[in-house]
Parts: C-alpha cells; sequence; structure tokens
C-alpha cells in the first residue's frame, strides 16, 4: 500500500470516530419522573423563591409606605409654606399699624429683587411696599417665598372718639366717623356745608389742607397749597390769601384768580390790505424799522 493511500484511510478512519462520539453524546434521551432531582440549596447562598418574593414584597410595600409618608409630609410640608396667612386687618385696627387691604404671594423662589417685583407687579412703588411691610429688610435680604405680603393698604390713623380733631388734638380725623370734616376753625368733626368747604375743611371727607390752605398761606413756599373760601381766591408772590390788586393783580399773583391783561392784540391795518399812509403792494421792513416797496 502506497503511502498516499495510507494516510486517505487513516483520515477516513478518524472521521467515523469523531461521528460515532457525536452520536453518542446528542443521543435522545427520556426522561421518567423518577429520575428528577430537586437541587437542594443552603440558606446560606440563597432564599426559596416564596421567602424572596416575600421580602421583596414587604421591601416594596416598605419603600412605598416611606414614599407615600414621605410625599404626604411633602405635601404637608408644601401646603403650610404655601398657604396664605390671612394678613388683612380685620376689627379694630391699632393706630400706627398698617391696615392692610390687599395682599400678593411671593413665588417659590425668591432675591433681593422679588420686593421691587411685586411693588411692580401691583402698581406701588418701592417705598409704599416697604412702608406696608416693616418687617421686610431694605435689600429684601429676608423675604420668604410661598409668603404673603401687604400690597394694598395705609397706616392706621388715630380716629377721633370724642369729635374732636386736627393738630390741636394729637392730629385725630374724622374719617370713620358719623361727622367726617374737620373743620379748621373750631377743630371738631362736622358734616355740614362750612365744615366741608374749600379753606375751612382740614382734613377728612375733603381735599384738605394739603391743597386749600386753611391758615391763610399758600403758594410755592408752602407746598404749592391754593386759596379759597374765607381767605380768599388769589395768592400773591409773599405766599399769602387774600383778594383784590395786592393779590391778584398780574404783577402780585402767583396762583387763584389772577387779573391777567388782555393778550389779545389787534393787527396793523396794513396786513389786511387797508394802507395807512398810502403805501401799497409788496414791502420789506429794512433793519432801521421802514418799509420798502418793492
Amino acid at each position: 500500500m502506497t503511502p498516499s493511500l495510507k494516510l486517505f484511510s487513516l483520515a477516513i478512519f478518524l472521521a467515523l470516530i469523531s461521528h460515532v462520539l457525536a452520536s453518542n453524546d446528542c443521543a435522545p434521551a427520556t426522561w421518567s419522573k423518577a429520575g428528577l432531582k430537586v437541587r437542594q440549596v443552603t440558606s446560606s447562598t440563597s432564599k426559596s423563591p416564596v421567602s424572596s418574593s416575600s421580602s421583596l414584597l414587604k421591601s416594596i410595600t416598605s419603600s412605598s409606605s416611606k414614599a407615600s409618608t414621605s410625599s404626604t409630609l411633602t405635601s404637608s410640608s408644601a401646603a403650610t409654606s404655601s398657604t396664605a396667612i390671612n394678613i388683612l386687618a380685620t376689627g379694630n385696627v391699632t393706630a400706627g399699624q398698617v391696615n392692610c387691604r390687599y395682599s400678593g404671594t411671593t413665588d417659590s423662589e425668591v432675591n433681593y429683587y422679588t420686593c421691587t417685583s411685586l411693588a411692580k407687579f401691583y402698581g406701588i412703588s418701592n417705598k409704599v411696599f416697604f412702608t406696608l411691610n416693616p418687617e421686610l429688610a431694605l435689600d429684601c435680604s429676608n423675604i420668604k417665598p410661598n409668603t404673603p405680603y401687604c400690597v394694598s393698604g395705609f397706616i392706621e390713623p388715630l380716629r377721633s372718639t370724642s369729635g374732636k380733631c386736627g393738630p390741636k388734638n394729637n392730629n385725630a380725623t374724622c374719617l370713620g366717623t358719623d361727622f367726617q370734616c374737620c373743620n379748621s376753625q373750631t377743630w371738631t368733626c362736622g358734616n355740614s356745608t362750612q365744615d366741608c368747604a374749600a379753606g375751612t375743611c382740614y382734613e377728612g371727607a375733603c381735599p384738605g389742607d394739603t391743597v386749600y390752605s386753611t391758615d391763610g398761606t399758600c403758594g410755592d413756599a408752602f407746598g404749592g397749597r391754593m386759596c379759597a373760601g374765607t381767605w380768599g381766591d388769589c395768592c400773591n408772590f409773599s405766599g399769602k390769601c387774600g383778594t383784590g390788586a395786592a393779590f391778584c393783580a398780574a404783577d402780585k399773583c402767583q396762583s387763584g384768580n389772577c387779573t391777567w391783561p388782555d393778550s389779545t392784540t389787534t393787527p396793523p391795518d396794513w396786513t389786511y390790505g387797508n394802507s395807512t399812509d398810502g403805501t401799497c403792494g409788496s414791502a420789506v421792513v429794512n433793519r432801521s424799522g421802514e418799509r420798502v416797496i418793492q
């Protein structure tokens, strides 16, 4: 047998052996119930499926419970912080306290500009905003989120309970009483036409002394007050109210019923085509004021 034939025969032999081994290794098998064995796993390495599921369920339940509790606390906390505190004044307000009539609530995020933003949003000045909220620092550094702040109101005045009013009675006001005009001549509250007249009514249901003088002083040197009623209707340049030429003449009067000269001037007749000197036609006025006919 030639060497090449021997090698060929050897290759066929090896191939047949490989085929037989593979067939035995992959041969089909029929499993019987008796041959089944449950693999025992020690508790140190794993838990039973039921125990594991139960533990997982407990873990999920516990986590869910904690999350629910946390959510409840968060919601409660948020609700507490976002609940608007009623800062609107009710009942009796002491004189000097802020009588707040409307409030605005800050957002969840605030900064030093929040005070200005609130003031602009509600159409008030920064000065008014800080006056209505005296607890705030002027640099707005202590403003709080989700908190109401006063945006409309006033400083509660001392209201008259005795019928007396004005500077001689601790500046008690008649507003809010049955007689709402403070008569500057008697310093008592009243509601007659005279009590509420300009020049007599110091404060209350009237323009008041800041607009019409109740002491005879007026003009720029006295807050721009005008004159009316018993004080006269003209304010002269000396800051006194009165009537007549000494107060109302054009060169004396700074405000009120001043007597002004007639400002209407009659144009020369020649502008309407009526010559006053016999000249006519197009003319030019020279530097000396003479009309030059062209």
